[in-house]
């Protein structure tokens, strides 16, 4: 039988990975003044929306680690407290790309893709081709906010403003 605060821990994530897509979607509307922004942000809201059809089936396992039983009620905080900054973010409109390219770094490199890569690597075999295909489509996930800047100088996005 699985356990409780696991399955609330998953479906929690689950509920932040689709609140992350919509706030991702929300931007490109902001930001379809400058094609590549717009599509940038539709690719990041994409991600998110696998990430979040990863996590469905990962609330269908059973194989749920003590380690998630462990962490389960520090990680619901944690996501409970990114869900409050997305509805924030979301509501808002951005002065610039750089408000959005801010928010977005920190909660993608800080918490939610940490999250997200434990619960999977936790919840799948850690042998299965899925799990190495999960992991590195994160990494790619996470480079697509680096290359946006590589090279370029971030308080240029100040000058990209939105619709």
């Amino acid at each position: 039988m699985p356990c409780q605060i696991c399955m609330s821990c998953l479906s929690k994530a689950v509920q932040t990975e689709e609140a992350v897509h919509n706030y991702y979607l929300k931007m490109a509307e902001h930001f379809q003044n400058h094609p590549a922004l717009e599509s940038f942000l539709l690719s990041m809201a994409g991600d998110e929306a696998q990430h979040a059809e990863t996590l469905r089936q990962s609330l269908k396992s059973e194989n749920h680690s003590e380690k998630i039983h462990n962490q389960s009620k520090k990680m619901i905080k944690q996501l409970e407290s990114i869900a409050k900054k997305l509805n924030r973010e979301t509501r808002k409109k951005p002065s610039s790309f750089l408000d959005v390219y801010e928010f977005s770094d920190e909660m993608e490199n800080e918490e939610l893709d940490a999250i997200f890569a434990f619960l999977v690597t936790e919840t799948m075999d850690a042998h299965g081709a899925e799990l190495g295909y999960v992991l590195a489509a994160l990494k790619t996930h996470v480079a697509k906010v680096s290359q946006l800047v590589s090279g370029g100088n971030v308080s240029n996005f100040k000058n990209f403003k939105p619709i």
